[in-house]
């Protein structure tokens, strides 16, 4: 398998960012800086960094501080996989994410692991949620993960939990069921979700082993077995008019 590899040995500049897009694994670092961002010169919106969106492996680090100017979140590298923590912040840290202030949630929900160096996430004074990961299972052992400073206790208190459908012993990378860490019960695409759907081709209802809901493969735009509908069902059942309804058994066009 080939990724697109981009390098990048600067922090962050608006022309830096334009030449990332598509990019899949950054030879180098990501280093975001409020000071950059506000440049008259070459600076840049936090929108202009949806050019990460595709980013799965960073080399070396993260580094994310950006003070007035922060994102709501870090959807922008939702697709991150793994940092391998070549060359660290500070000699330390693989992940540090500091004084943003507007910084609510991480998103970072693809995150697997930090090869080398530690985590340091403090002094985000809206950043919810991100003490509700379980950091062990994503760095190495001898690392270590500081989150302080951030709403901590006041996160419960204004409902900033993380969903129900979430497996509360994993925690969650942010609000809604998307961002569990891992699902209590059952996935559903993105999605964790109580119970599978029951009907319907978007979600026969039946359970897999591995805790995802079952589908059909539709061409559309009928929801019927054949031309013009599902052309595959890992479980499907037809009615009388010939639509896909209760998911109980193997069938194949």
């Amino acid at each position: 398998m080939f990724f697109t590899v981009c390098q990048v040995t600067k922090a962050l500049t608006g022309s830096i960012l334009r030449n990332l897009t598509g990019c899949e694994e950054i030879d180098g670092f990501i280093d975001i800086q409020d000071s950059k961002m506000k440049s008259s010169v070459n600076g840049y919106t936090r929108d202009d960094l949806n050019a990460l969106k595709s980013v799965r492996m960073i080399s070396e680090y993260v580094q994310i501080a950006t003070q007035t100017v922060s994102p709501r979140n870090l959807s922008f590298l939702e697709n991150l996989e793994f940092i391998e923590g070549r060359s660290l912040v500070t000699s330390r840290f693989a992940l540090a994410i500091n004084k943003n202030d507007n910084l609510e949630q991480l998103g970072l929900r693809n995150l697997k692991k930090i090869k080398a160096g530690s985590v340091i996430i403090t002094e985000n004074h809206g950043l919810c949620y991100a003490q509700t990961i379980k950091w062990n299972k994503i760095i190495a052992p001898t690392a270590q993960a500081v989150i302080n400073k951030n709403m901590d206790s006041k996160c419960e208190q204004r409902n900033r939990v993380c969903d129900p459908t979430c497996d509360p012993a994993q925690g969650c990378w942010g609000r809604g069921p998307t961002m569990c860490a891992k699902c209590r019960y059952w996935k559903l695409r993105d999605a964790c979700v109580k119970d599978c759907p029951k009907e319907g081709c978007t979600g026969p209802g039946d359970h897999l082993g591995a805790g995802g809901c079952t589908e059909c493969l539709c061409t559309g735009p009928g929801d019927h077995l054949g031309a013009g509908g599902c052309t595959e069902c890992l479980y499907a059942q037809l009615s009388e008019e010939h639509e896909v309804k209760l998911a109980h058994m193997k069938s194949r066009i």
